[in-house]
């Protein structure tokens, strides 16, 4: 705790500095600073906006001298000013991070969306080739059934074969699409099937 004597001299020297005098700003400076630093460093844990912030405080200081009370105490008057640039520095921290979330979360939506894209395309050609090189008649039920939206059963009236045959067919047709657009696809895995 500061004693008296302590009290009565920085009272003289905030008068002076409220004054413009550069060397008693320079004598709280000298004060002060360190301890600022600390203050800053212990919530920001970064040296560098520490030593941004101290400078800040004491610009701040500096620049409303003339409105500093040499009645009240001049530490807590450097610690005020000091906390609300820390909250400051920390408020700009959460949003400059919520940002570049935000950024990075929509960046890889879009990438996704694309890559999406490209894949279900990539599919398409190749589901295409492959429904392509399915025997005729299989061709034809797979297509009325896909693309017509056909039941097994009016497939197997328009045809004139039986539903049994129709779900043979089909389950034929698929095991073909699959193997087939699965192995275009990644060839490395025909050494699973060969």
């Amino acid at each position: 705790m500061p004693s008296k004597g302590n009290d009565i001299e920085e009272k003289f020297i905030v008068e002076l500095l409220r004054q413009g005098n550069v060397n008693a700003f320079n004598s709280m400076f000298r004060a002060y600073g360190k301890r600022v630093f600390s203050f800053c460093y212990g919530y920001l844990k970064s040296k560098e906006d520490a030593e941004e912030l101290v400078q800040e405080t004491f610009i701040r200081i500096w620049e409303s001298r003339s409105e500093i009370d040499p009645d009240y105490s001049f530490g807590g008057f450097v610690f005020t000013i000091a906390y609300r640039l820390v909250l400051n520095r920390l408020r700009k921290r959460r949003n400059e991070f919520a940002g570049n979330l935000h950024w990075a979360r929509n960046r890889s939506k879009v990438s996704n969306e694309t890559e999406d894209s490209v894949i279900y395309s990539d599919f398409g050609r190749l589901a295409k080739a492959a429904i392509a090189s399915l025997p005729p008649r299989r061709k034809q039920i797979y297509r009325m059934i896909k693309e017509d939206h056909m039941t097994y059963q009016q497939v197997a009236e328009e045809l004139n074969i039986s539903a049994k045959t129709v779900e043979a067919q089909m389950t034929e047709a698929l095991k073909y699409l699959r193997k087939n657009i699965l192995l275009r696809s990644f060839p490395f895995l025909a050494i699973l099937f060969l």
